[in-house]
């Protein structure tokens, strides 16, 4: 009976070292990508990228597309804006997520 026991917290903890840093680092890249999206989206639209892009010499190949379907002008920050708050959203829920995973660990 008392080796089964410690075998279940083995097995738990050794799954601690994998999903806990999975999750962190999908917690922090969802949050960062859902910040730097909106804010590259909108540099993008008043040409700001476009001028470092000239300056440089360098081929402009940023486009923003669903599909074959090319998203215009003037939708293109909502839909940024849209984006960033789902990636957002879904990294708070994965960080609930992960704060729950690592207190039921601590209990037992």
């Amino acid at each position: 009976m008392y080796i089964n026991i410690s075998i279940k917290k083995l097995g738990l903890y050794f799954s601690c070292i994998f999903v806990a840093p999975c999750l962190f680092v999908l917690t922090v890249g969802l949050y960062l990508i859902g910040i730097l999206f909106p804010l590259g989206t909108v540099l993008e639209v008043f040409g700001v990228i476009s001028s470092i892009f000239n300056i440089f010499n360098i081929n402009q190949i940023i486009q923003f597309s669903i599909g074959s379907w090319i998203i215009p002008n003037f939708l293109k920050v909502p839909v940024a804006l849209v984006v960033g708050f789902l990636l957002v959203f879904v990294g708070k829920r994965i960080w609930k997520a992960l704060k729950m995973y690592i207190s039921y660990i601590r209990k037992v």
